[in-house]
C-alpha cells in the first residue's frame, strides 16, 4: 500500500464527512463515509495495513467529534477488521459484496455506539434508536458501492492488491 498516495484519500474522506455528509443527509440520517472507507480498506489490503487506516480515521474523527478519545478509533478499526476478516471469503469487486460488508460493519458499529450513548447519556425510546441504528447502516452501505469504485478505479496509484476475475466473466454484478 502507498501511504503517501492513500493519504490524500483519507483526508478528503476526513474533510467530507462533517461538511458534505449533512447535504446527503436523509431526515437526521447521515452516511458514515468514514467507515465505509474503513471496510473497504479492509477488505482491499493486510491486516496491518486495515489497522492503521482504522486507527488514523478513528483518531481524528475522535479529534473532530466532542466524543471521549477512542470511542470512534475503536469504531473504525472494528470496520477495518470486519471487512479484512471476510476478504477471503467473497468476490471483492462486487457490487453486492461491498454493499453486504458495510452494513454490517454499519450495523454492528451504531448498534455498539447507541448502547454506549444510551448508557453514558441516559436512555432514549428504544423502537427510535432501533430505526435510527439501521437507516444509518442502510444509508451507509448505500454510498458504499460508488465509492468502492471510484477507488477501485485508483487501485494502481494506492498500491491496493485487487482480485482478477476476467476469466470467469464475473468482474461485477452489472456485467
Amino acid at each position: 500500500m502507498r501511504w503517501l498516495t492513500y493519504s490524500f484519500v483519507l483526508f478528503a474522506a476526513l474533510v467530507l464527512q462533517p461538511s458534505v455528509a449533512k447535504f446527503v443527509a436523509v431526515g437526521n440520517v447521515r452516511p458514515d463515509w468514514l467507515l465505509a472507507l474503513a471496510t473497504f480498506t479492509g477488505l482491499y489490503t493486510r491486516r496491518k495495513d486495515a489497522i492503521a487506516v482504522g486507527l488514523v480515521l478513528g483518531l481524528c474523527a475522535d479529534l473532530l467529534s466532542l466524543e471521549r478519545l477512542g470511542v470512534l478509533t475503536l469504531c473504525m478499526v472494528t470496520g477495518a477488521l470486519l471487512g479484512n476478516s471476510v476478504r477471503h471469503l467473497v468476490f471483492l469487486k462486487n457490487v453486492i459484496t461491498h454493499f453486504v460488508v458495510t452494513f454490517v460493519a454499519a450495523l454492528l458499529v451504531h448498534t455498539c455506539l447507541a448502547v454506549y450513548e444510551t448508557a453514558i447519556y441516559g436512555g432514549r425510546d428504544v423502537g427510535a434508536l432501533v430505526f435510527r441504528v439501521i437507516a444509518i447502516a442502510l444509508w451507509t452501505a448505500a454510498w458504499a458501492p460508488p465509492m468502492a469504485a471510484l477507488l477501485l478505479k485508483m487501485s494502481q496509484l494506492f498500491g491496493l492488491r485487487t482480485s482478477r476475475y476476467n476469466h470467469a466473466h464475473i468482474a461485477s454484478v452489472a456485467r
